[in-house]
């Protein structure tokens, strides 16, 4: 499949400044120039999740190898982001650039399946913990069953806003969807759906479109944001009438836990928890 259908947000939202402040922008430079391609979640103090598809070669051929994650970003078209509040200027700290020392793909990753679409990248440095700067929860043993399937799933980035116009966002956005059964989504993409995956949507069309692949699906519980899906692939063109209904697709981060556990607790963020703040 091409890299045009792996998608950005549309018919989204723009987040407050400071929200989902996990998200993260995966920069790719291309001989002289330089290109945000994909999103990401930081899930701990040296480490990001994104998409398989946004690391493997058929990526890096169109954008470029990568060259850092931006963490702590809101509108990329500025130097320091600010907005008005209740009369007054708010601004965010200035945006973190951290070069990637390791990326990890998934070993059962099937390219042709669309499956297991999930890598870790680990950052060469440990970004600091702020108000816009922060993990999300995994959803690991303890919110193993937090999760109801009527519960409204949220997912950000910075993708197209026009689904057959290429129109990338520069601030971030964000959607609401609603998870979509397997047997109905198993209609629109011929039955290659699986337990690995997680299909959503928005009844509006609003569903990631190019641009936001890696980047995160989650919900709220209990205070907590858990991170449950991580954006894959989905129609295309994104929120056109013909394809209206057609749910995005999702790679679930609870199916791999046992791998991301693997790596995180034995090898590159043991202590992702314990941040100094």
């Amino acid at each position: 499949m091409s890299l045009l259908n792996y998608f950005k947000i549309i018919n989204g939202d723009v987040t407050s400044i400071d929200e989902f402040p996990w998200t993260v922008l995966i920069r790719y430079k291309r001989q002289a120039t330089g290109n945000w391609g994909c999103g990401g979640s930081l899930v701990g103090k040296k480490t990001v999740l994104t998409a398989a598809h946004c690391v493997e070669s058929a990526a890096l051929a169109v954008l470029g190898n990568i060259e850092f994650v931006r963490l702590g970003e809101y509108d990329y078209a500025k130097e320091i982001d600010c907005v008005m509040s209740s009369g007054f200027e708010d601004c965010a700290d200035r945006p973190v650039d951290i070069e990637v020392s390791d990326i990890i793909v998934h070993p059962q990753r099937n390219i042709e399946a669309k499956l297991h679409d999930i890598a870790i990248l680990v950052l060469d440095e440990v970004p600091p913990y702020t108000d816009f700067i922060r993990p999300i929860c995994l959803p690991d043993q303890s919110l193993a069953n937090t999760y109801n399937s009527n519960d409204i799933l949220f997912v950000a980035g910075w993708g197209w806003t026009v689904g057959s116009v290429r129109s990338p966002s520069n601030i971030k956005k964000y959607t609401a969807l609603n998870r979509v059964d397997y047997s109905q989504c198993r209609g629109y993409y011929r039955n290659v759906i699986d337990y690995w995956q997680i299909c959503a949507g928005g009844a509006n069309g609003q569903i990631p479109c190019k641009g936001d692949s890696g980047g995160p699906l989650m919900y709220a519980s209990n205070n907590q944001w858990i991170l449950t899906g991580i954006v894959s692939y989905g129609p295309f063109p994104c929120g056109k009438p013909r394809v209206d209904g057609a749910p995005g697709v999702f790679t679930r981060v609870s199916s791999h836990m046992p791998w991301i556990n693997s790596i995180l607790d034995n090898i590159f963020d043991p202590d992702r928890y314990s941040w100094e703040k």
